[in-house]
């Protein structure tokens, strides 16, 4: 068994955005023998190094010794399967939130599954290798302890997520995710076993139920006018058209936008950097819930490639000034002399992230045969597309310049489908007409593979340079 099955086996959820390739170093730990303590000290990947019963661990502070530890079965909380409330849930590949309709208590927590992975193709491939059942108890630990936060006593739960999410949940079988052609398991609107639960319905392999539950919020699927709908995380989805069909696809843009594979990159948490402001060389930043600064997340990394543009501190090809590229431009220092760095591979990440998403924009749009001009909204979903400023997405060209006055940040439209989905089920003949409505959806789009497109590299090579 490796240190890191061992560690999550603890319950210690280590870092691992490689999803145990070896090539990151999130994992690394500190070990020695407990016969020669002193003398055989060393760091080694976590992922990589054999756990051995004469073994000391010590990761971030927390010390485990070599020694058999039982698996501890993880279930539902059996409470819940009965009552007459309604949970609301966005399963999120980095954040989870829920809704408890009855109180109105809402809550949002991290996704462990994480520590399989930044992405979700390092977690399809952890499940292929056998980790289905880890990655499952994961999320289920997850929603147990965010359906407490929000006194969820038992009653019907809708989950809204992607093809991979819904699936690893459920239990389905991943491989087809894994591999050209990418066939997705059961993506309808059905129940998940004997529980009171249940999943919303997906386009495809990569454009998920969290996608299908944005339309039906926003009503894209009754629209004479054409929208656009973007939700820039780890796997960017892009949906266009009208009442009359829809153009659908997706590009794995990596987790940049959602702080992931960035040296101090978190989640959109309490301290995460979201807006940056460079003046000569000096930079100001503005935190979520004005917390001391604890890492950037994907608004604040946004803000800051445009920041160091305007300031002159990196050119438009994201070399970093001279005097910045060995350690990183300074975001935040604290008194107590902890600084924030963003490094010129942070830079990086984000130059492959966006040229992969402004590609998937490009391409859609051609392909819809949809003018730019004709496009009523560009809605920014999720809470990236909630904090982002769109002038600075315009500025890295994340975003096409003639769409800027028309970006209308729509929140969580995943967990706002969910709950809109129960409230309106709930009603009287609502359960037929939404069936119904669910259906049809999924069926009225066309999906554009961007892996076998012929214009994504002349697009991505375009888009590179900021």
């Amino acid at each position: 068994m490796r240190i890191s099955d061992y560690l999550r086996q603890q319950h210690i959820l280590i870092d691992s955005p490689c999803g145990g390739a070896g090539k990151c170093g999130g994992c690394k730990v500190l070990i020695w023998s407990k016969d020669e303590p002193e003398k055989s000290k060393r760091y080694v990947l976590a992922c990589q190094t054999e756990m051995e019963d004469n073994l000391v661990v010590q990761y971030r502070g927390v010390e485990v010794s070599g020694e058999s530890v039982a698996e501890i079965p993880v279930e539902f909380n059996p409470e819940w399967r009965e009552g007459p409330q309604l949970l609301a849930v966005d399963l999120g590949s980095t954040t989870i939130a829920v809704k408890n309709l009855t109180t109105g208590e809402t809550a949002v927590g991290e996704n462990h599954q994480r520590t399989y992975g930044h992405d979700i193709i390092s977690r399809i491939d952890a499940a292929v290798r056998g980790y289905g059942r880890e990655l499952r108890d994961l999320m289920v630990r997850d929603l147990t302890d965010l359906g407490e936060r929000v006194h969820f006593r038992g009653g019907k739960i809708l989950i809204s997520g992607n093809t991979a999410m819904e699936h690893l949940l459920e239990g389905q079988d991943v491989t087809g995710l894994s591999k050209a052609p990418f066939q997705p398991g059961d993506i309808t609107y059905h129940r998940l076993g004997e529980e009171n639960i249940y999943l919303m319905p997906g386009f495809s392999a990569f454009v998920g139920g969290d996608i299908v539950s944005g339309v039906y919020k926003l009503d894209m699927d009754l629209s004479e006018e054409y929208n656009l709908l973007l939700d820039l995380g780890t796997n960017g989805e892009m949906v266009l058209g009208n009442r009359d069909g829809f153009y659908i696809t997706s590009t794995a843009a990596g987790p940049a936008f959602e702080g992931g594979n960035i040296k101090r990159g978190v989640a959109g948490i309490p301290g995460a950097i979201t807006d940056v402001n460079i003046k000569k060389g000096f930079s100001r930043v503005e935190t979520i819930d004005g917390k001391p600064a604890v890492g950037i997340c994907g608004a604040g990394v946004v803000s800051a490639c445009a920041n160091l543009i305007l300031d002159g501190d990196m050119d438009r090809s994201g070399l970093l000034a001279e005097e910045y590229r060995e350690d990183g431009f300074v975001l935040y220092r604290r008194m107590q002399g902890d600084e924030i760095y963003f490094t010129q591979e942070d830079i990086r990440q984000v130059q492959l992230a966006k040229a992969a998403i402004r590609a998937g924009i490009e391409i859609l749009i051609a392909s819809s045969g949809i003018r730019i001009e004709e496009i009523a909204h560009v809605y920014l979903a999720g809470g990236l597309g909630n904090a982002i400023s769109v002038e600075a997405a315009v500025q890295i060209g994340l975003l096409p310049e003639e769409l800027a006055n028309r970006v209308v940040a729509v929140s969580n439209t995943s967990l706002g489908g969910a709950e809109r989905f129960l409230r309106e089920e709930s009603s009287e003949n609502g359960a037929l007409d939404l069936q119904a409505r669910m259906k049809k959806i999924p069926g009225m789009a066309k999906e554009i593979l961007l892996a076998n497109h012929e214009d994504f590299e002349k697009y991505y090579l375009q888009y590179l340079n900021f």
